[in-house]
């Protein structure tokens, strides 16, 4: 195990490589934990596509004539709802919905109007369950903005028409608040709020002292992340129960570097002391001909 950036002195020349990232992943996975104990793991990748990819370098990688129980191998948002323990719903039934709450506060709120900015607004609410957001000092933010930016109106050109505008910037919380607590009783959500509730329902279950830890968790080739990702990952980290393997070219990981590129790596390798070889030591950018062209 190679040292933490923090006492790493600098990175080295790495070797250049031909195999995949993945081809390297199932030979690290088979070598670190051998065939048996692979099917007690849960490996995390980024999409669906990366799941049938890492299945089929698994088998290549194994010796042939020998049997492998495969481990649970998920797309993170995937995993992410089933922890959730919830569905996502479709846009077009969730949109449908939130028109249902807004015209509880707004009657003649017409459809042709609303479906103009709904999808938009669904979209925020999923970013800011995504990212773990405070929205009570969010919504509450803008509302005093509205508040103020009505004030310096002139008295004169308020019409019924800015009265609902500002209106609905006040009513915003209460409609985010409705919306979710319609959507519990049926465990739907949409996908926000689904990695919200993975995280407080993975606090939860190891703050109790009778639920037994979870499986390990191997997550691979994943960039980034989202702040609810980040702390699902960080408190399975905790308890030991997470190891990490990112395909970050060496040119990516060099410190003071103004390539920003590779800053959500730098900052993960940073934030969580992750030893130097959860990364490729591969050079893909420099350690291959460069070649020119001149039209």
């Amino acid at each position: 195990m190679l040292p933490s950036p923090s006492t790493a002195a600098p990175l080295a020349p790495a070797p250049v490589s031909t195999a995949p990232f993945l081809a390297e992943v199932a030979r690290e996975l088979l070598a670190t934990h051998g065939p048996e104990a692979l099917a007690d793991l849960v490996v995390i990748v980024p999409t669906r596509r990366a799941v049938v990819y890492l299945k089929n370098e698994l088998a290549r990688a194994t010796p042939e004539g020998e049997a492998l129980w495969a481990p649970r191998i998920a797309a993170m948002e995937d995993y992410m709802v089933e922890r959730a323990g919830v569905q996502v719903e479709e846009p077009i039934a969730l949109q449908l919905l939130l028109f249902d709450i807004f015209k509880d506060f707004d009657p003649d709120l017409q459809f042709d109007h609303f479906v103009g900015w709904g999808g938009l607004l669904l979209q925020d609410f999923s970013t800011l369950d995504q990212h773990l957001a405070d929205t009570k000092a969010i919504f509450d933010y803008l509302a005093e903005a509205k508040a103020l930016e009505r004030w310096q109106l002139d008295p004169e050109l308020k019409t019924t028409g800015l009265d609902r505008y500002f209106g609905f910037w006040g009513q915003l919380r209460k409609v985010y608040l409705r919306f979710k607590a319609r959507l519990k009783p049926q465990h739907l959500a949409y996908p926000g709020l689904a990695y919200r509730r993975a995280v407080q329902r993975l606090r939860a279950e190891l703050k109790d002292p009778k639920q037994p830890l979870p499986p390990l968790h191997v997550f691979v080739g994943l960039g980034g992340l989202s702040k609810a990702e980040e702390t699902f990952i960080g408190l399975l980290r905790k308890v030991g129960r997470a190891e990490l393997l990112f395909d970050g070219d060496p040119f990516y990981l060099e410190k003071e570097t103004p390539n920003r590129a590779g800053q959500a790596l730098r900052r993960y390798w940073q934030q969580w002391e992750l030893p130097r070889d959860t990364f490729t030591y591969q050079e893909h950018l420099r350690g291959r001909p460069d070649r020119k062209s001149v039209v």
